[in-house]
């Protein structure tokens, strides 16, 4: 497994905007979708692209890249569906997304929360899913991505398994990492935050699904 920290100053951009109290849901959400696809297409520059050569209209051969013809599944918490998990999916080729629920449950409680409702994209019997993205917007503990990772690869099989956050805490990923030891690569953005007692990241986003609604 390696983590891939993402520092570039347009995401520290957007990282800041979702933190600040003063943000609304609108900016919010925006901020979000470019967040995912942000993280997204640096997904795809470094795991979803092959060197090609093609002929131009002027009759001219180009080396270039290529997007690869792979199966490519986003899957998020059903909070994260519409935001930033859509940007990713906008960034990811050939995906498709999906969601579980959770009923909202967060740390421990998360590994054994029966899922209330799920989503699943319309895949036909005997096609290889190459790459699953798990798109965790926030992750704390890890425990609501680890049930989520599981869960996803029980259904499908993936042939490689990504998570994708935008507000992590070091205890998140060592989670992920012990009860997923097979996944590729965790993609975070700038630096962890701690946890206070109640699990909750600082300076974190407090509350990020509620702020979502306003």
């Amino acid at each position: 497994m390696h983590l891939k920290i993402i520092e570039d100053k347009y995401s520290l951009a957007l990282q800041t905007k979702i933190r600040s109290r003063n943000t609304d849901k609108e900016e919010i959400r925006d901020a979000l979708i470019k967040m995912g696809q942000k993280i997204g297409i640096d997904i795809v520059s470094e795991n979803m692209l092959e060197e090609t050569e093609v002929s131009t209209p002027m009759d001219q051969i180009f080396q270039g890249y290529s997007f690869c013809n792979s199966v490519n599944l986003v899957y998020s918490t059903k909070d994260d569906y519409e935001f930033f998990a859509k940007g990713m999916s906008l960034a990811i080729p050939n995906s498709m997304q999906g969601y579980f629920d959770f009923q909202g449950v967060r740390g421990p409680d998360a590994l054994t929360q029966p899922v209330r409702a799920a989503s699943h994209p319309t895949i036909n019997p005997g096609t290889i899913v190459d790459t699953v993205v798990i798109a965790k917007a926030v992750l704390a503990t890890g425990c609501t991505a680890i049930s989520l990772t599981k869960n996803i690869m029980s259904k499908f099989q993936p042939k490689n398994v990504i998570i994708a956050s935008s507000f992590y805490s070091q205890l998140g990923i060592r989670e992920l990492i012990t009860e997923i030891p097979n996944i590729k690569f965790i993609y975070t953005v700038g630096k962890a935050d701690t946890l206070n007692e109640d699990g909750m990241l600082l300076p974190g986003v407090g509350n990020l699904d509620s702020r979502l609604l306003g």
